[in-house]
């Protein structure tokens, strides 16, 4: 074998030994693990006051896999396909247990408009769900599965 998978070291006695590295483990990450991990650090780039929306929808995108559902949204009915981002963020947020906070501020400078804007009535489904909350979204199937 060539002398890199071996090292050498020294007995009490003063000679050298010479014993095989272990071999690299082969079992894989859990991806839940490696989810968790990722979904941390999401948390911490939300509070950051800065963050997107095209970087929640990335991190989706990244990890989950996605297939359109009806859904409502406190007052706002959406179906199958329409207000995807919306779909897909609330999706995220109900999935990863995110709070009523962080599911806001997932909606990126979106949010940030509607908050400087308490009394318009565009993003009916981020105004819904500073009313109602997350309790108040209701999907009638899963819209996002963890990517294995």
């Amino acid at each position: 074998m060539p002398a890199k998978w071996f090292t050498a070291c020294r007995t009490a006695s003063g000679k050298p030994t010479i014993r095989k590295k272990p071999a690299p483990s082969n079992r894989r990450r859990s991806s839940r693990k490696a989810n968790m991990t990722d979904i941390n650090a999401l948390r911490t780039r939300l509070r950051s006051g800065e963050h997107a929306f095209a970087d929640t929808l990335a991190f989706i995108a990244e990890g989950y896999d996605y297939q359109p559902q009806p859904f409502r949204n406190g007052d706002v009915d959406n179906a199958a396909g329409q207000n995807e981002g919306s779909c897909k963020t609330l999706g995220l947020a109900l999935l990863e247990g995110l709070s009523d906070e962080e599911a806001l501020l997932a909606f990126g400078e979106h949010y940030r408009a509607v908050a400087a804007t308490p009394e318009g009535s565009d993003h009916g489904n981020i105004r819904a769900l500073i009313e109602q909350g997350l309790a108040g979204v209701k999907f009638e199937g899963e819209p996002l599965k963890r990517k294995a």
